[in-house]
């Protein structure tokens, strides 16, 4: 068992990614069904590169709460990777 590897998604899994775009940009917080949700498609635009928009959003859960150490992470942001990790250093990660 010791050779698990684990991968962890980041928006909306290790952070709290839907809730915090709703509310930076001022959107209906009704929680969407699919990413196909046209608040997502209209508006995404005017978060992919701002960086204060990433890197000050809420985490789910923390490197501390977990029992295991993720092997990778996995994301389709549009934004550089450092502004990733930083964020996740945030979070312990």
């Amino acid at each position: 068992m010791e050779n698990i590897k684990v991968g962890l998604d980041l928006d909306d899994c290790v952070g709290a990614f839907s809730d915090h775009y709703f509310e930076w940009l001022g959107l209906d917080k009704t929680p969407a069904t699919t990413w196909d949700d046209p608040r997502f498609s209209d508006h995404f635009s005017k978060i992919k590169d701002d960086v204060d928009f990433w890197l000050s959003m809420p985490f789910l859960i923390t490197a501390n709460e977990l029992k295991f150490k993720p092997n990778r992470f996995v994301t389709a942001r549009g934004i550089n990777n450092e502004v990733t990790k930083e964020w996740l250093k945030k979070g312990g990660f």
